[in-house]
């Protein structure tokens, strides 16, 4: 009888051993023999693992139900193969649920688990038992809306797309909804579906918290059924709604198939169209759109536009594209907007992106009708010449939020500007001028009257020889300027801090050296606003702190560095040896520095201060741009800091060296570039000038980098001969304007001549009637050279075409600008169109015949081959003037070759040429 027993009990074992499969052969069988699959996650040394996989085999109600599965086991290393079936924790042991179609059944898991963070961690057979019922009654996933689909829950539905990169086509139903009972059979049955449903992630869902708790898939509200379409990150298609259907009242309502097709088809055309339109460096996990595309979608998805508008050539978009594509904020905030990049030739040709000039970048923000609003632009002080410029992400979202705030997107057809709106919003702008003109003349006054002022200011016993500011202001300015912080606590009642007043104001050499500190007062009533850091030993008064930049108290540096008496107020100094002792201390520990390795002997001011210094002084400014990472930089650096007569040049200039986030944005700091490091020379206003860059031919391309001493000195001293000399030249200049005026007005009024005979012309080129409204004198090119003979002048002569983008946007550039109306005093200019007069035009021709190009012309008509814009990038296009300051480069030159002009010159050969085909830039 033993015997027997002990062999039917080695039989029942044997007999309820279970199968367990690799997760390869478990996936290649579920979908013949429609199973679903357990995958069970352990590890070789885990004994729970051991105990469940032995509880598995000794429970008959598992045996049984494990039937209805394929039972997949993975073990140690295999773990990390599981690729998208790999669930979140590394705890053991682990199982999850996958349908007969592979997909992970994300949302079952243990009823009973003790914590999201293991919500797949089984340990009683009993918990597992109920899990794998409820997968048997979820595990088609249809609903009725068909078997023959690969259908995915939610949750797993949204990891899935993200993993493929691909759409969603997410239904939304109820049970209790008839109108989702009859759409199932249909969607079942549709052929039209079917074909491409593999190109996305299919969803149904009865969960009725997703559209009621999401303002992102309520969409246009709740109703049932409702089919959205989603992208791969999640976020609502909103463009795509039912076109075409007659359920115009509810746009995300279907009732058969063929207008389910119809949405999918749109759904994958409008994403191989996405993935071919360029972001243009600006990043590509911006949703970006063709203009065409982006005039339709501001209709019918009631957002505004904004268009960014770039060069690849550009410098100051080169410096601001990483700053965009970098930004978190920014990326959110554009997905409430229709985003659209263009760049070179695909800008698109309308007056409306014209609204003060062809300068780059340049971005608008449009209405639901597509048209520019011309209110939200760069108000900063720097960009008064090209308002809808920017140099930074702050900037931007600043009008982005406005955009929104004024329903931009929301916009009726017939709205629009009237044209007492219009003018107010010209003397808008006219008052802003005449504000800003008072505002500087009234700065200028004060600055002027600014001793007097502060000595009838209440001065707290302080006096006036040494500048004070309250707590709140002297913090900024510590920060804005990077200097040390000189702290002192004070009450208007107590002797002692009455004395300290004495002593502060009436020692010279605490005067003299209070200009290397950012001197703050702190009254009682104020201390009360302060914080506690400064607490350190009592609130006692006077006491004194010094403070950095991000303003840390140097609780170290107190009176036990000097020996003082008052070893129980740390803080208290008795006289002004004591206080300048200190002051000498903290310069020397703190070392708050703008040096930064060119020098600590140079006088290195911040960049925001050197601005006001500029126009106090009346100063040039040096600047040096750099980073830390930059190799050329480091170079740079011992170059600058060995060097004496560098040094000795420096008191000529305000000094100002910017390291990292501190470089400024404006665009005159990018006209060749934004490599590093670069060194520029402004005047007393703020203004670079830019032709005082390296001479070394070498640095061509890059002529605001510097890396040897010699080259560095040979343009300090030009800029010291440029700037300092002008007060020598100041009764040669008014002379020169005397007759610069009188040469005005003698072409004004042969401009009105002309203009009289032009106005009976009602023909006139866009380009043609810009040039004719500048103010300026231009000639056909025979005329030109007739006048260029009498009068020995140079000619500038500009070749054109009226259907020209790139020519318009020159022409634009040239007559607008203020500066070369008057450097073009002393040219004879001339202008031709090609596609008007080409066999003359085709004439000129040194590289090709492109357009537009720009050549300067002795008095005798031969063209000058080497005065092209050099330090171009399009070398085959070298007569292409796309910026104005390398027009003036050339100008300058042609005076200079004026100088040593003799006629008869064979120096250059004639210009006529046989004609070749035309391109446009």
């Amino acid at each position: 009888m033993w015997a027997l027993w002990f062999l039917f009990s080695i039989v029942a074992t044997s007999a309820s051993e279970l199968t367990w499969l690799k997760l390869d052969d478990a996936l290649s069988q579920a979908k013949e023999k429609t199973l679903p699959i357990l995958l069970l996650s352990t590890r070789s040394k885990c004994k729970p693992c051991k105990k469940l996989i032995e509880d598995f085999e000794a429970s008959s109600e598992f045996v049984e139900q494990s039937k209805k599965f394929l039972l997949a086991k993975a073990e140690d290393k295999e773990i990390g193969k599981l690729g998208a079936y790999k669930s979140e924790g590394k705890y053991v042991p682990k199982i999850v649920f996958i349908n007969h179609n592979g997909v992970m059944m994300r949302e079952l898991d243990n009823k009973n688990k003790k914590s999201d963070k293991t919500k797949y961690f089984y340990k009683k057979v009993s918990d597992v038992l109920i899990s794998m019922e409820v997968c048997l009654e979820h595990q088609f996933l249809d609903s009725g809306f068909g078997k023959d689909y690969v259908w995915y829950e939610w949750t797993s539905g949204l990891a899935a797309a993200k993993q493929q990169n691909k759409p969603i086509l997410a239904v939304f139903h109820q049970d209790w909804c008839g109108a989702c009972q009859r759409l199932k059979p249909s969607f079942a049955a549709s052929d039209e579906i079917k074909e491409v449903a593999d190109k996305f992630i299919m969803i149904n869902t009865d969960e009725d918290d997703i559209v009621k708790e999401s303002d992102k898939y309520r969409a246009d509200g709740e109703y049932y059924p409702k089919i959205l379409f989603i992208d791969s990150d999640g976020d609502l298609i909103e463009e795509e709604l039912n076109y075409g259907t007659k359920h115009k009242h509810v746009l995300h309502y279907y009732g058969s198939g063929k207008e389910i097709r119809a949405s999918m088809d749109r759904v994958i055309g409008n994403i191989t169209e996405a993935q071919n339109v360029k972001d243009n460096d600006l990043g590509k996990h911006i949703k970006w759109v063709t203009y065409k595309k982006g005039l339709q979608l501001v209709k019918t998805l009631k957002k505004p536009m904004m268009l960014i508008i770039t060069k690849s050539y550009c410098g100051a978009c080169k410096a601001l594209k990483p700053r965009i594509q970098r930004s978190k904020e920014f990326a959110e905030l554009s997905k409430k907007f229709v985003m659209v990049t263009v760049e070179d030739d695909d800008e698109p040709d309308e007056d409306q992106f014209d609204v003060d000039g062809a300068y780059i970048p340049r971005i608008f923000f449009l209405d639901s009708n597509g048209k520019v609003d011309e209110s939200l632009r760069n108000e900063g002080k720097s960009f008064k010449k090209s308002r809808y410029a920017y140099g930074n992400v702050d900037q931007l979202m600043t009008n982005m939020n406005k955009a929104l705030e004024m329903k931009l997107g929301e916009r009726t057809e017939d709205h629009q500007y009237t044209q007492q709106q219009q003018q107010q919003q010209q003397q808008q702008d006219s008052q802003n001028t005449q504000q800003e003109s008072q505002n500087t003349q009234q700065e200028q006054t004060q600055t002027q009257q600014q001793p007097k002022e502060e000595a009838k200011q209440k001065t707290d016993g302080f006096g006036t020889n040494i500048r004070w500011y309250n707590y709140t202001v002297g913090v900024q300015q510590v920060k804005k300027n990077h200097m040390i912080g000189l702290v002192v606590f004070y009450n208007n009642y107590c002797e002692f801090a009455r004395y300290m007043k004495e002593q502060l104001n009436e020692s010279p050499e605490i005067t003299e050296l209070s200009n290397k500190f950012v001197m703050i007062r702190v009254s009682e009533e104020e201390a009360k606003e302060t914080k506690e850091k400064y607490d350190v030993d009592g609130k006692y008064s006077p006491r004194m702190f010094f403070i950095d930049p991000d303003e840390n108290v140097q609780v170290n540096l107190n009176n036990s560095l000097i020996d003082s008496p008052y070893d129980s107020t740390l803080f208290y100094y008795g006289t002004d040896k004591e206080i300048l002792s200190m002051m000498k201390s903290a310069q020397q520990t703190m070392n708050i520095t703008l040096g930064r390795g060119f020098g600590e002997y140079i006088d290195w001011v911040a960049y925001p201060r050197a601005l006001e210094l500029c126009k106090e002084k009346n100063m040039p400014m040096m600047l040096i741009i750099h980073k830390t990472w930059c190799g050329a930089c480091k170079s740079l650096k011992p170059t600058i800091k060995d060097s004496r007569p560098i040094w000795e040049l420096s008191k000529y200039f305000i000094m100002v060296n910017t390291e990292d986030s501190e470089e400024p944005h404006d665009e005159q700091y990018f006209i060749d570039g934004g490599y590093y490091p670069r060194i520029y020379f402004l005047d007393s206003q703020g203004k670079v000038h830019h032709d005082l860059h390296n001479r070394d031919p070498a640095f061509l391309k890059y002529k605001f980098s510097f890396a040897y001493e010699e080259q560095i000195l040979q343009t300090m001293k030009f800029a010291v001969g440029k700037f300092y000399n002008t007060q020598n030249t100041a009764q040669q200049n008014t002379q020169q304007q005397t007759t610069q005026q009188q040469e005005k007005q003698q072409q004004k009024q042969e401009t009105k001549t002309e203009e009289g005979k032009k106005e009976k012309s009602t023909t006139l080129s866009p380009g043609k009637r810009l040039l004719s409204n500048s103010g300026l004198k231009w000639n056909n090119i025979n005329a030109a050279l007739e006048e260029a003979k009498e009068s020995q002048k140079p000619i500038m002569f500009l070749v054109h075409r009226t259907t020209c983008p790139a020519c318009k946007a020159t022409i634009k550039m040239i007559v607008r600008d203020e500066e070369f109306k008057e450097k073009s005093q002393g040219f004879i200019l001339a202008d031709i169109e090609d596609d008007v007069d080409d066999e003359l035009a085709d004439s000129f021709d040194i590289d090709g015949t492109y357009v537009p190009r720009i050549y300067f012309l002795d008095p005798e008509g031969k063209i000058w081959k080497d005065l092209w814009n050099v330090g171009t990038s399009y070398l085959d296009n070298k007569f292409y003037f796309f910026e104005s300051s390398a027009i003036y480069r050339a100008m300058e030159k042609a005076k200079e070759k004026m100088s040593a002009w003799k006629p008869g010159d064979q120096s250059e050969e004639t210009n006529r040429v046989v004609k070749k085909p035309k391109d446009e830039l």
